[in-house]
Formats: structure tokens, C-alpha cells, sequence
């Protein structure tokens, strides 16, 4: 995927009467909370703890101060003081089996709004959620994206913008070429611009097929990120990309440690430095790793990630997990 500068468009220019013209359509948070318990929400709020606030906007509106007050409540109880969260103790065997209990994982309201979390601004390197789940539709565009990319027995890279409606719903806007979804010549280049009036850009999505086998892939049908795809996040602003790769989904998420280290090189107009000192990460672990091609991407991901404070997703099917957790 090529790089590209984002550049204004005037349609974010609204008027006034266009903004009255916006259709009232129920906050997507709704479903979440509704007709939750009081600690199923104050675990949602542990799980993704950016959204809190906004969560509890909505606690209160649908089920009043005294139910909001009791997950404020719970969610006190649960967090200990910032400094003092110690490392989860070991769980002993139980009596009955004589096997530790299972460790502790989200569940799915948990997962999405992680996703929520991650979806709509940069959180904080460390209160990344671990694990999120993407929304139906976004698999299935995903999905219909891969499928396209090796269909005919050729492989081309698709992709688009995922944005999210002023509904709440989430879709994937793919560019065409000819009445082709994706580009001809096997190299997908976002528009940043193609969003509709409403919508908000949420992600920029490519594919990566990989099923020649030549001497570079050795034969290899799934690869991650390459270091220009990261590199090329320097000179946008949604919170995330997505990359869909053989049965494997990819996402990194921006934080703010990022934001701040981009604003830095910018106000010293030193982009390029920060530009060529993440290839030069990723292009230095590729060549140490000594696994295959989709291993060795991996290698130099996960390093440039660590170093420039990016989060990185992996999975398959609507979970993706963060990389390096537990």
C-alpha cells in the first residue's frame, strides 16, 4: 500500500442548516448497556476504561443516577489506586479437579467495546484493550475484500475506507477502477477523502495476497504489515488500519504516545527521520528473524510497534487479540 498525505475536504465545512438536517439515530452504545447488569457494565468499563466516561453518559440516560451510581460504585471497588495494581496471583487448584481454574477472558460485550474503544480515538499505549471484536459487517467486508483480491487466479491488493456512519454502523467504502473494486495495477492507494457527509473515517483497509510462490514468499499465501505500510501512518489521522491476509486479520491501533511523538517531528519538521527510523526497525528485524516471510513481517511489526508506541492486533474470524498479552 502506498503512502498518501490527507488533505482537506470541503465538505467538512458544514452550515448550520445542515447540521439541523442530521438524522436522529440511537447512540450504537444503546445496545451495550441497556439491559446490562450493574457489574457486567462496570466490567465493560474495566475492559475499556477510555469509554468510561461515555459510557456512563449513556448509563445514566437509559437507566437513571441511582442504577449509575451503582456502577460507579462497583467499578471503585474493582480498580485499586493508580500505583498500586499488583500482578494477579497465581490461582490455586480447586478441590474438586485438582486443576487451576481457567485464566480470565473478556467475554464478548467486553471485546466490543473494546473495539469501540479503539475504533473511535488513540487511547493510551498500556490501557489498550487485549482483546476486541470486530463488528459483523466489518469481517464480511473484509472477507468479500480477500475474496476479491485472488479472485481469477490473480492476485491484487483491494481495499478502501472503513468509516462509520452517523447511525453507528460500520462500513467499508471500496474505490473502483474500470467497474473493478481496487486497482488494476496490484498496488491498493487510499483516498482519505472517499467518507460520505456523516461518516467518520475509522480505518484504512488493505489485503496482502500472497499466493505466487516465488523466491521471495517461498510459496507463503499470508503476510502482516510491511514497513512502508507502518511508516505511511505518520501522515494519517483515523485511529486505525486494518490488513486482511489469507485467513489472518491485522490491525494496529494508533495511541497517543504516538500522536505525541508524530506532533514532535513535525513541529521540528523532522517527519522524514521518523519516517526513515521506523523502515530502518522493521527492515533490521526482518533480516535477523530467522523464520519464513510471513514470520520475518511479523518480526519487523512487532519492532516497530514496541519502539514508536503502536498497537498491534492478530486473529481470525471477528476476535483479534493485542500481540504481546497475556
Amino acid at each position: 500500500m502506498a503512502a498518501s498525505g490527507r488533505q482537506q475536504d470541503n465538505t467538512s465545512d458544514t452550515t448550520a442548516a445542515a447540521q439541523s438536517a442530521q438524522p436522529a439515530t440511537q447512540d450504537p452504545l444503546h445496545g451495550l448497556v441497556a439491559a446490562e447488569t450493574a457489574e457486567r457494565i462496570a466490567a465493560m468499563i474495566d475492559a475499556a476504561p477510555t469509554m468510561g466516561h461515555r459510557l456512563m453518559q449513556v448509563v445514566v440516560s437509559l437507566r437513571g443516577n441511582s442504577f449509575a451510581q451503582q456502577v460507579l460504585n462497583i467499578a471503585k471497588a474493582k480498580t485499586p489506586p493508580e500505583g498500586q495494581r499488583a500482578a494477579p496471583r497465581a490461582q490455586k487448584p480447586t478441590a474438586a479437579t485438582g486443576a487451576a481454574p481457567k485464566p480470565y477472558q473478556p467475554d464478548d460485550v467486553q471485546r466490543k467495546a473494546g473495539w469501540e474503544q479503539i475504533a473511535r480515538a488513540p487511547t493510551r499505549a498500556d490501557r489498550a484493550p487485549s482483546e476486541v471484536m470486530l463488528p459483523d459487517s466489518v469481517e464480511k467486508a473484509l472477507e468479500k475484500a480477500w475474496q476479491d483480491s485472488i479472485a481469477g487466479g490473480q492476485t491484487t491488493e483491494q481495499g478502501g475506507n472503513l468509516v462509520r456512519t452517523y447511525g453507528g454502523r460500520y462500513e467499508l467504502r471500496r474505490q473502483a477502477v474500470d467497474a473493478k473494486p481496487g486497482y488494476t495495477e496490484g498496488t491498493f492507494d487510499p483516498d482519505e477523502r472517499d467518507i460520505g457527509w456523516w461518516d467518520t473515517l475509522t480505518a484504512i483497509v488493505h489485503t496482502h495476497p500472497y499466493n505466487e510462490p516465488d523466491s521471495k514468499t517461498n510459496g507463503i499465501d499470508h503476510g502482516t504489515f510491511s514497513g512502508q505500510d507502518l511508516a505511511s501512518i505518520i501522515d494519517e489521522e483515523q485511529p486505525l488500519n486494518l490488513l486482511r491476509s489469507g485467513p489472518y486479520t491485522y490491525a494496529i491501533s494508533r495511541t497517543k504516545e504516538f500522536n505525541a511523538l508524530v506532533k514532535f517531528h513535525e513541529n521540528a519538521d523532522t517527519k522524514d527521520q521518523l519516517n526513515n527510523a521506523m523502515l530502518k526497525t522493521f527492515d533490521e528485524a526482518f533480516a535477523l528473524d530467522a523464520g519464513d516471510f510471513a514470520a520475518k513481517l511479523e518480526a519487523g511489526v512487532v519492532a516497530v510497534c514496541k519502539k514508536f508506541h503502536l498497537n498491534y492486533y492478530r486473529g481470525q474470524g471477528r476476535n483479534l487479540k493485542l500481540v504481546g498479552s497475556k
